[in-house]
């Protein structure tokens, strides 16, 4: 892929695109308000990531892979259902298109000792499992919001993928399942459904359901 870049130049390229139709639309500089969504993750993740790194100096090494493991959770996320089938529980993220599979779980339990472990990678994956806990604390409220009286939105029904927030779930697993069940209040809102996983059916509130975006 390298050689045949450097083989290309820009005019070659924009010719070939525009007769495929594909115009790129570049923001100006000094201007990431304007990526919108993926700029808020990359904010997000600075945040965390300074908080999880603190006053601590972790040399190049350990900053890559700290880096690499963050990048993983991130792109690891569930967006949209990968079929309509009621049995399928598997969701599509950012990491099929990278890497053409989801990331493995973490290699073992780390514990709070591990931070100043001499063995270096214990202790950069505690770092990385903190980061994982900060993280997901913001990032499924955000999944949650519901503008009050504002703007309706649509109740989860029967063959819905979810997402089921979870308390200490283990570092890149995400608890998915289909709404097999929903029950509703006098306003014909959803309050809670009854959830079907891989480990079993489950009952849960509206607010620990997380609807995809395919939805």
């Amino acid at each position: 892929m390298k050689e045949s870049i450097a083989q290309g130049n820009e005019k070659t390229i924009e010719r070939q695109l525009q007769q495929k139709g594909i115009k790129w639309v570049l923001q100006p500089p000094a201007s990431p308000h304007m990526s919108g969504v993926w700029e808020r993750l990359v904010q997000t993740t600075k945040k965390h990531l300074k908080n999880v790194v603190g006053d601590g100096l972790p040399n190049d090494l350990e900053l890559r892979t700290l880096l690499a493991e963050i990048e993983s959770i991130v792109n690891n996320r569930p967006i949209t259902a990968v079929s309509d089938d009621p049995a399928d529980f598997a969701a599509l993220t950012p990491n099929h298109f990278l890497l053409q599979r989801a990331t493995q779980l973490p290699p073992g339990v780390f514990v709070s000792e591990d931070k100043s472990s001499r063995r270096r990678w214990r202790k950069v994956q505690f770092l990385v499992d903190h980061y994982w806990k900060r993280w997901i604390q913001e990032y499924l409220p955000a999944l949650q919001r519901r503008p009050k009286w504002v703007k309706s939105r649509r109740n989860v029904k029967p063959g819905d993928l979810v997402l089921i927030a979870e308390d200490n779930v283990v570092r890149n697993r995400w608890p998915l399942g289909r709404v097999v069940e929903v029950f509703t209040g006098q306003d014909e809102g959803v309050r809670s459904a009854r959830i079907k996983t891989a480990n079993g059916v489950f009952h849960r509130p509206i607010t620990k359901i997380c609807l995809l975006d395919s939805a």
